[in-house]
C-alpha cells in the first residue's frame, strides 16, 4: 500500500509540474508576440503590453521593513522537522494584500487594477527570526522554545507538533524565518494585461479573458526566465509520471 501512495503522490505531482511548463510556454508565446504600446495609444478592449514606473498615492507597506508597494505578499515559516539533507519548512502565517496604482511612460499613464494579476515580485525580505523579536500580525515567536509534552504542546494549541511528538517524531520548534515579496513603488514594472473604460472615459488596465501578468523584470528576463522553466518543468513532469508508473508496475510484479 505505502508504494501505491507513493506512485500516487509520483504521478499526480508530474501532471502539476507538466501543467505548469504547458502554462509558462502559453505566457512566454503571449509575452512574445504582443508588442509594448505607448500608454497615451492604449485603445479600450486592447490586449496590451506596457511598461513604466509604478506611483500610488495610498501605497501599502510591507508587514517587515516598511517598504512602500502596492502589493506584497507575506510567510512566516517554521523548520518542523529536522533530516540530512536540511529541515522542511511549514508555513505559520501567510497574508497578501495589493492596491490599484499608476503605470506611467514617456507617453502618460494608465491606472492598473491587480486584482486577479498573476504577479512575479522580488523578495525585498528574506532572513531568520531572532529569538524574543516581535513579529508582524501578532504571530507567536517561538525560537529557542525548548520542546515540551506533547500534553503541553496542545495546551498552546500548537496541535499538529503535539501530534508528530506524540506519534514518535523528531520535531522541533525554532528556526522561523520571513518572507516577504512585494511590487514596491517607484520601480519600472511590465504589465500585461486587458485595457478596460471606466465610466468617467479614463482607460484602466485589468484582467479580462487573455492573460493578466506583472512582474519588475524585462521581456528579456521573462522571456529566458519562463522558457529555461518551461522546458524543466515540462521534461521533469512525464519523468515523475513514468516513476510513478514504474513503481506500480513493481508493486504488483512482488505480489
Amino acid at each position: 500500500m505505502p508504494l501505491y501512495i507513493l506512485a500516487g503522490a509520483l504521478i499526480v505531482v508530474g501532471a502539476i509540474l507538466f501543467v505548469e511548463g504547458l502554462r509558462r510556454a502559453r505566457l512566454r508565446r503571449r509575452i512574445a508576440q504582443t508588442p509594448t504600446t505607448p500608454i497615451r495609444h492604449l485603445v479600450q478592449n486592447q490586449f496590451a503590453e506596457i511598461v513604466g514606473r509604478i506611483s500610488c498615492a495610498g501605497s501599502l507597506k510591507t508587514p517587515d521593513g516598511d517598504v512602500p508597494c502596492v502589493y506584497y505578499h507575506y510567510e512566516l515559516e517554521r523548520a518542523s522537522r529536522g533530516s540530512d539533507t536540511g529541515p522542511s519548512w511549514e508555513t505559520m502565517d501567510r497574508r497578501e494584500q495589493r492596491t490599484a496604482f499608476r503605470l506611467t511612460d514617456a507617453s502618460g499613464s494608465i491606472e492598473v487594477d491587480p486584482a486577479g494579476a498573476r504577479i512575479d515580485a522580488p523578495a525585498v525580505v528574506d532572513r531568520a527570526v531572532e529569538a524574543g523579536e516581535q513579529l508582524p500580525f501578532g504571530a507567536e515567536n517561538v525560537v529557542q522554545t525548548p520542546v515540551g509534552p506533547a500534553e503541553e504542546l496542545l495546551h498552546k494549541g500548537l496541535t499538529k507538533l503535539a501530534e508528530k511528538l506524540a506519534a514518535g517524531g523528531d520535531a522541533k520548534l525554532g528556526n522561523q524565518r520571513i518572507r516577504v515579496t512585494a511590487l514596491p513603488v517607484d520601480r519600472d514594472a511590465y504589465v500585461l494585461c486587458t485595457v478596460q473604460r471606466r465610466p468617467d472615459g479614463s482607460l484602466r488596465a485589468v484582467k479580462g479573458s487573455n492573460p493578466f501578468f506583472i512582474s519588475t523584470k524585462s521581456e528579456r528576463e521573462l522571456l529566458g526566465g519562463l522558457g529555461r522553466g518551461s522546458r524543466t518543468l515540462r521534461i521533469l513532469g512525464p519523468v515523475l509520471v513514468a516513476l510513478g508508473i514504474g513503481v506500480i508496475a513493481a508493486a504488483r510484479a512482488w505480489l
